[in-house]
């Protein structure tokens, strides 16, 4: 190699200094070249050598390298142990690579790592930390400072310092002074005074308006980036009213977003039973608690002693995700899950509660999420909802809304404004949907109307321990105007030693709510879904005509008034109740009892429609209404969860059909038909035209056809009666607004016509227009619309010409309210 480079060289120089003519030289190029190329490959060989030979020096010496590290690291950690006071004289790099080689995890200042190595090795930071040659608060003392934000004004004792100005902090700084102690300020210690660069010999910073405190204590310490004049940390030592008087009737309610209720109860120090005596709260609501629904029923059973009235909704859409729970020792008049929405309910983030004297909602409003992903859903759809949904409740009674609502309403709020604006729970568009759609409907921040003043937080964030550096933002739990005078037990009082009454003075009977008199025991009714929803000043609302074509001939429909007397004992009749549950499992789940409902009704025969069942899942119900032997279930299986009818009944049937016999129709589970002696019931679910009316052509000349071919052939045998949901409005004065849902699933002129067509013209009555033709009824309400009584007639018995006659009484139950249909009945002379 050595003489190819030699070579090469010398042709070179030979060219240039001898002056060989081109003629004479061009033959001798190629050979040049030649050398250069050998040259170069030879070069590129030596490198790949010489360091492939270094790559195995450094593995031969790796081993010994690493011994060597890990004696002196051991070394160290032992002079560290000894003295752990050499840790106040570390520098922050110094303390990390040291954390590092221990194997502890900690982010932070310099005093948590300090802490932190300290609890490590095993001593206690017995105050001593912090006292090196500059002293320092604790985190919660002095913000971070960052871009945008301005710094508190703090209080400085230099001794050989000079303030040159105080000015709002603009941009990060990282200004280390120089003395001769080679003293420097951490990082997070940033203030926004300048200082000379002379020497430092000592800082004490400590922030106006507040007292430093405890370090268990950290929210008694105002810490806020943006401070204003008047405010003050909030500290219930001090700041709490005092309590009400023994005498005094109230109701204190908790409110907690347990974040995971199974990981709660499972961590140790904390006892749920312990919470209980320490507050002795009447209600307890939860939020995001994790939960699946094959779990509840053991968390309900070991959860709380004396709480015997727990409510638990589960995200369907998303397993162990969300969830909200109320567990109460006074038991509600009614509950509701979610907000009837089904858009909105399949995340299990509300549940409503009703007592004497107001509703209580316990909601988990949903996070705008990373990237603001969920930011348009929440604040276009979920908001007003929920606004709406609370409203439509205020017009029966006053309402308490308590949970983490996700939103830091106002900058006293959040102890970083600035830096938040465009993260989740601060941005402008969730605090303007909270203003338009809580506040400025007369829903009033409960803890802000009582501490208008004081910076309170209630969420702190996990990544950067900001619950002991008082970082964080605030979900403030709102209650309601029209009820602070005589409803001194909301929210903003929780907390308070025991001071009420029994939990007998906060019930109602069932006389004071309603009720129909006949056909039933009062006592087995005082407290039965059937009476809920509604206040005794506005309980009967389907009493109300509210349609807006009244005709001088319409009445409301008034079951009290406007059934006939019941048959007598020894007439041989049977009455069948038609009822879509939207939901068996959420039914039951919402405090549905077959026990009371045949207590009140006495039925024979119960028909179900949108059980919403899974075939696996029907044994769990086979049993639901005791000594009721004859349980048959149809589920959908071209839609898991979706559709799905049922009949119970305690007489036995001569034979039981499922669906049409037409494949393409019975993939949904909308049909069932009972044999009995004298007729036969057909318990039908008929499919809804849905949104945009994208079903509307196959339900009219698709099963509405085939439907009435079905019963026709069943009436060359007997009589039949057609009983369920229908999904249609089949008159004016079936709907309470004609005029504005003509286009609507449910009132188009096209599902009418083939009622007509398919059922009334071909012999079948509708049996309770044939005995209230000017009365005025509803089966079915949108959201909320129940209170105000603005529904739709969906839901029928139909009976052949030959049995009409013997229809006793076609009738419907308004006040059963936990579905957004109500049961019909009817009685049937045999």
């Amino acid at each position: 190699m050595p003489l190819l480079l030699r070579g090469a060289s010398l042709l070179r120089l030979y060219q240039c200094t001898c002056g060989l003519r081109s003629a004479n030289f061009s033959s001798r190029v190629p050979v040049l070249v030649n050398l250069i190329t050998t040259r170069d490959r030879m070069r590129a060989t030596y490198s790949r050598r010489a360091a492939s030979k270094n790559s195995e020096v450094k593995k031969d010496e790796q081993p010994v390298i690493e011994k060597e590290d890990a004696a002196e690291s051991d070394l160290e950690i032992e002079r560290v142990r000894s003295n752990p006071s050499q840790l106040q004289s570390m520098t922050v790099k110094e303390l990390r690579e040291l954390t590092r080689r221990m194997g502890v995890s900690v982010k932070g200042t310099k005093k948590d790592l300090v802490s932190a190595l300290m609890n490590s090795l095993g001593v206690e930071a017995n105050g001593e930390e912090g006292k090196s040659s500059i002293e320092l608060v604790s985190p919660s003392e002095v913000p971070l400072k960052r871009k945008g934000g301005a710094s508190v004004v703090v209080e400085q004792k230099l001794a050989s310092s000079e303030i040159i100005s105080e000015t709002p902090s603009k941009k990060r700084s990282r200004t280390k002074q120089k003395s001769s102690k080679s003293t420097t300020l951490e990082e997070n210690s940033v203030t926004n005074v300048k200082l000379s660069k002379t020497v430092v010999q000592k800082e004490t910073f400590v922030v106006q308006g507040a007292v430093p405190n405890d370090d268990s204590e950290p929210w008694t310490v105002l810490v806020h980036k943006k401070p204003q004049a008047g405010w003050i940390p909030y500290n219930p030592k001090t700041m709490r009213p005092p309590p009400l008087s023994k005498d005094t009737r109230a109701l204190k309610i908790m409110s907690w977003n347990v974040n995971g209720l199974k990981a709660l109860l499972k961590s140790r120090g904390f006892s749920v039973q312990q919470l209980a005596q320490r507050e002795d709260f009447d209600v307890l609501c939860l939020q995001e608690t994790k939960m699946q629904e094959k779990d509840v029923e053991v968390i309900k059973d070991t959860l709380l002693d004396g709480y015997t009235n727990s409510f638990f909704t589960c995200s369907v859409s998303k397993l162990g995700y969300s969830g909200t729970a109320i567990i109460s020792r006074v038991k509600p008049l009614s509950i509701k899950y979610g907000l009837g929405i089904p858009d909105h309910d399949t995340e299990g983030r509300v549940v409503t509660v009703e007592f004497d004297d107001f509703y209580l909602l316990t909601a988990y409003v949903p996070n705008s999420g990373d990237g603001l992903k969920r930011l348009t859903y929440r604040v276009t759809e979920w908001d007003p909802s929920l606004g709406n949904y609370m409203k439509e409740l205020e017009k029966s009674k006053p309402v308490i809304l308590t949970g983490d609502l996700n939103c830091a309403h106002q900058e006293i709020d959040i102890h970083d404004p600035a830096g938040n604006r465009k993260s989740a729970g601060f941005t402008n568009e969730e605090r303007e949907s909270f203003e338009t759609n809580f506040l400025s409907k007369g829903f009033v921040d409960t803890f802000r109307k009582q501490h208008p003043s004081v910076v309170a937080y209630s969420y702190w964030g996990y990544r950067h321990n900001a619950r002991k550096d008082k970082q964080s933002r605030v979900y403030l739990v709102p209650g309601i105007k029209r009820i602070a005078a005589n409803m001194s037990s909301t929210s903003s009082q929780r907390g308070y030693p025991a001071r009420r009454g029994s939990a007998a003075n906060m019930s109602t009977t069932s006389s004071q709510r309603g009720g129909y008199p006949a056909q039933r025991s009062g006592a087995n009714m005082s407290s039965t879904s059937s009476q809920r929803g509604y206040s005794a000043r506005k309980s009967e609302p389907w009493t109300r005509l509210t349609h807006q074509e009244r005709r001088p001939q319409w009445v409301a429909y008034n079951p009290r008034t406007m059934r006939p007397p019941p048959l007598s004992t020894d007439t041989n009749s049977m009455k069948i109740l038609s009822w879509n549950v939207n939901g068996l499992q959420t039914m039951v789940q919402s405090g549905f009892s077959a026990d009371e409902l045949v207590g009140r009704e006495n039925f024979d025969v119960l028909c179900l429609q949108e059980t919403h069942l899974e075939e696996r899942n029907v044994d769990l119900f086979k049993n639901l209404v005791p000594e009721y032997d004859y349980t048959y279930w149809s589920c959908s299986v071209a839609r898991l969860g979706y559709s799905g009818t049922a009949v119970i009944s305690r007489v036995q049937p001569i034979s039981v059909k499922y669906g049409l016999g037409i494949p393409e129709h019975d993939q949904e589970g909308r049909l069932i038909t009972l044999e009995f002696d004298d007729f036969y019931l057909v318990n039908a679910y008929i499919p809804n035209s849905g949104r945009g009316l994208r079903r509307l052509n196959y339900r009219v000349n698709d099963w509405d056809p085939c439907f009435s071919d079905f019963i026709k052939k069943l009436e060359c045998s007997k009589p039949v009666i057609v009983a369920g949901d229908l999904n249609c409005a089949r008159e004016s004065i079936d709907i309470h607004n004609p005029q504005a849902k003509t286009e609507a699933a449910g009132f188009t002129i096209e599902e009418r016509e083939s009622f007509e067509e398919n059922f009334t013209s071909k012999g079948l009555i509708d049996t309770f227009r044939k005995q209230h033709p000017n009365a005025v009824a509803y089966t079915f309400w949108g959201e909320n619309q129940r209170i105000t009584n603005k529904g739709w007639r969906l839901d029928y018995f139909l009976a052949s010409e030959s049995i009409a006659d013997k229809v006793h009484d076609s009738y419907t139950l308004p006040d059963v309210s936990l579905s957004d249909h109500s049961p019909i009945g009817l009685v049937l002379k045999l």
